[in-house]
């Protein structure tokens, strides 16, 4: 079927995001190209968003859209195979493109209130023994439900060298910037502060001095009253039931100046603090049992116990709104591309669409049918473009 010519009137607001896109280093040589860099990456994008996860599924939703997407880009030879969609994600410079992710989500949301979770996550099926998988340390607007960046990395251990690097593409002014215990070092500290946001750091072994110093600070029972109205510490317990169990987490914090001495290394370090989580089972085969677990912070907020409770129970969704979202509506740990730069560059695809979808307010679906509903719905798929360009966009 011969392609239609494309209109000079787009019907979706799609030119600032062809415009982004237009702007990335193209990695082929000019006479080997049939298919520019901004179509392949538009088609790879919203067959992304409609359901698709693999190269060839790509140009299958290429073709079968075909009439449609010559409306808004050029096509001067059709529809580009899955060999072409191979090639170019695989060659593709992968920090450009996790830039471009970066600026498209910062230009979508403005200034971001609130928290910044940071976490690690691997793709399992992306190694096959000679190559490890990929490991991906990215940044989670709590409150606005996307991906703000993304940094690739060769394993888990060299998450200490990436998060300075994610920490670096980011607006963070006024944020709080959380991060597990692998993230608690001095450096990433400093870091956080000279984006002139606030840190809430999981202290674990890792940091051994810092860790017992911890423990012993809070050995003190609710009981030893002398010493927590000397210590300025504040307390704030939270309490609820779901899937048949009752969760109690207390959490208190204590200013930093009366009672860890040997702080300087850290830089603005206010406070530092403790959660004591209680899970009862009530039901299910765990019933009658009870689990408890203490975690160890620090913090440069001063010590008001709100906001730190509030960023410690925000930093968990970026493992149930991102990280599990991934692997269960986009199957990211199962996807085997494995060669060059192409798992790193899909990784970029999901999270840009896992980030607009999660926008959308209409559907009161699960986000694993509101990617179908794309690829079914026409209608749909231009209302979230049309999230996807805000009306302010400065770049169009």
């Amino acid at each position: 079927m011969p392609a239609a010519t494309p209109s000079t009137a787009l019907p979706v607001p799609a030119a600032p995001l062809l415009a982004q896109l237009a702007a990335l280093p193209d990695p082929r040589i000019d006479r080997a190209k049939r298919h520019s860099l901004t179509d392949v990456l538009a088609i790879a994008l919203l067959a992304t968003l409609c359901g698709a996860d693999t190269y060839t599924q790509f140009a299958t939703f290429g073709l079968a859209r075909q009439a449609w997407l010559v409306t808004f880009l050029a096509l001067p030879n059709g529809i580009p195979s899955h060999d072409t969609f191979t090639r170019v994600l695989r060659a593709l410079e992968p920090k450009a493109f996790a830039g471009w992710l970066t600026t498209w989500s910062q230009a979508l949301v403005g200034q971001v209130p609130g928290v910044v979770a940071i976490d690690g996550k691997t793709a399992r099926r992306s190694g096959d023994g000679t190559t490890p998988p990929l490991h991906t340390v990215s940044a989670w607007a709590t409150a606005q439900h996307l991906t703000l960046g993304q940094v690739a990395t060769a394993a888990k251990s060299n998450e200490i060298t990436a998060i300075p690097e994610l920490l670096a593409l980011l607006h963070l002014r006024d944020c709080m910037v959380t991060i597990d215990a692998m993230g608690c070092q001095t450096a990433i500290a400093t870091a956080i502060r000279a984006k002139r946001a606030h840190y809430v750091l999981a202290v674990k072994g890792n940091q051994p001095w810092l860790h017992e110093r911890l423990i012993a600070i809070f050995a003190h029972g609710p009981e030893d009253t002398v010493f927590w109205a000397r210590a300025s510490s504040e307390t704030l317990t939270h309490r609820e039931k779901d899937h048949g169990r009752i969760e109690t987490r207390t959490y208190r914090l204590v200013a930093a100046a009366a009672v860890l001495a040997d702080r300087a290394e850290w830089t603005d370090l206010q406070s530092v603090g403790c959660v004591d989580a209680t899970r009862h089972h009530v039901s299910g085969p765990k019933a009658g049992t009870t689990e408890q677990h203490r975690r160890y912070f620090i913090t440069s907020l001063p010590a008001r116990v709100g906001p730190f409770a509030h960023a410690v129970r925000s930093h968990w969704q970026i493992e149930n709104a991102c990280h599990w979202t991934l692997d269960v509506v986009f199957d990211e740990d199962q996807n085997r591309a494995r060669r060059d730069a192409g798992p790193k560059n899909l990784a970029t695809l999901r999270r840009w669409a896992l980030s607009l979808l999660r926008q959308d307010t209409t559907k009161k679906v699960g986000l694993k049918t509101r990617r179908l509903t794309a690829g079914w719905d026409p209608d749909y798929l231009l209302h979230l473009l049309r999230i996807a360009v805000p009306a302010t966009d400065t770049n169009s």
